[in-house]
């Protein structure tokens, strides 16, 4: 009997563990893009603007790497750029 009870209180537990889960699945909405087409184009211009300037870095980095002195001025691009980026970001980490 008492071994019934144990089986019994394992099988119950593990049935409500799947009841909470599904819960929980089902129970998050759906978050939609509700932005219209004129607030699309300007973040897609917004980015396209934002990728010009990152490639223009990269390409001022590759010409100060290949000048005499580019371990200075390297570091210095580096930093700059990561400044730059860490102020830009305009994207939800979440």
């Amino acid at each position: 009997m008492k071994d019934r009870m144990i089986i019994f209180a394992i099988v119950t537990t593990i049935i409500g563990f799947m009841v909470a889960i599904q819960f929980k699945t089902t129970k998050e909405p759906v978050i939609r893009d509700t932005r219209d087409i004129l607030q699309l184009q300007q973040d897609l211009r917004i980015e396209k603007e934002r990728q010009q300037e990152l490639n223009q870095e990269i390409e001022k980095t590759v010409f100060i790497t290949k000048s005499a002195t580019g371990k200075r001025k390297l570091r210095r691009c580096n930093d700059r750029c990561i400044k730059w980026l860490k102020g830009t970001s305009r994207v939800d980490p979440s």
